[in-house]
């Protein structure tokens, strides 16, 4: 019995007080890590969940209304008073430029324009006559024959009649471009919409006749949020969707003018190369090649939305997002391997230490 006790007594002198077992619990720690050893988190770190900006980002795709409308779209009317002698179109019919699309009468524009003419031919004869008679005095004071008065006198007979020529010869052309008016013609290739006038009617200046639209020229507008106007400007690709068909678009102007009710800016796109009808209704789809940051990951922080990065230090860093609104993805302009937090987030406050779950 004195041996065992003997034995036994030296292992509880080893064991020891209670503070022993901490020196030798940290000796063991420290003797078991030395190969493998890794860097401890920093103390009172926040554990969060961090990715990389490649890895999160998205490219949203933006929609909006819009409208396919003509450039040109025109209500022809009469410059002259006139009956109307033919409408030879209909509506619905596809007219070329400069084709005849209603008929004045023209006859007593004709007569106007004889008129003039046998004016003018009198007037050319009268001035032969002056001509005459002036080198003639002119002779006759070289012979001291004239007076010097009647010199005078015929030189301002021949330049009165000079001056009425002129005056002659634009209501000659005047008489003649009456005449061109007799007939509308259209002014670039064109549908009929609507005919007004019918064939026996009078017509006098301003009284329309037709309506016609722009067959060829035509556009797409739309009315966009102000911050969606940034996106679309940078957008590379633009179409316009109706019920079966996409038509690609580029962008032709923003209208420096904010409407003051919906606070929308109008936006007019022109067609690359296929289009449809004028007054089709659809959508201008655009997308955003900037990446942006899905609105979960966004937190507020004294009023300013933003996201929080991790530094190479460790540490949360916050970065404001100017144009950010909660609801909508976010630009945002770091390079692509920043580490973006996010899950952990609102229990950060800038420069906390954290731990990046793994």
């Amino acid at each position: 019995m004195r041996c065992c006790f003997a034995a036994i007594t030296p292992v509880l002198k080893i064991a020891g007080p209670p503070a022993s077992y901490a020196i030798l619990l940290l000796a063991g720690i420290i003797l078991s890590g030395v190969s493998g050893f890794t860097a401890a988190a920093p103390l009172n770190a926040r554990s969060v969940e961090a990715r990389d900006l490649k890895s999160i980002a998205i490219y949203p795709q933006y929609k909006a209304p819009a409208t396919v409308i003509a450039l040109n779209e025109s209500q022809l009317s009469a410059e002259i008073s006139a009956i109307v002698e033919s409408i030879p179109v209909v509506v619905g019919q596809q007219v070329n430029r400069k084709e005849v699309l209603v008929t004045l009468r023209k006859k007593d524009f004709e007569l106007a324009l004889q008129r003039e003419e046998a004016e003018l031919k009198a007037l050319e004869a009268r001035i032969e006559f002056a001509q005459y008679q002036l080198q003639r005095a002119q002779q006759l004071k070289d012979q001291q024959a004239v007076s010097e008065e009647l010199l005078k006198q015929r030189e301002t007979d021949l330049a009165v009649l000079q001056s009425e020529r002129q005056s002659r010869q634009v209501s000659l052309q005047q008489a003649r471009h009456n005449l061109t008016k007799c007939n509308i013609v259209a002014p670039y290739n064109a549908v009929i919409t609507e005919k007004i006038a019918s064939v026996g009617e009078l017509a006098n200046p301003g009284t329309p006749l037709l309506r016609i639209v722009d067959a060829q020229q035509r556009e797409v507008t739309a009315k966009l949020q102000s911050y969606q106007i940034a996106s679309l400007q940078q957008a590379v690709e633009l179409y316009f969707q109706d019920r079966s068909n996409n038509y690609s678009l580029h962008l032709r102007d923003v209208l420096p003018v904010i409407d003051p009710i919906a606070r929308t800016q109008e936006v007019r796109l022109t067609f690359n190369d296929a289009k449809t009808l004028v007054g089709v209704a659809g959508e201008l789809i655009w997308k955003n090649r900037q990446p942006h940051l899905p609105p979960e990951v966004l937190v507020q922080r004294e009023g300013s939305l933003g996201i929080f990065v991790v530094t190479a230090d460790q540490r949360a860093k916050f970065v404001v997002l100017e144009d950010a609104a909660e609801g909508r993805p976010a630009f945002v302009a770091l390079p692509l391997n920043t580490q973006i937090v996010t899950k952990g987030g609102f229990q950060l406050h800038d420069g906390d230490n954290v731990s990046i779950l793994k």
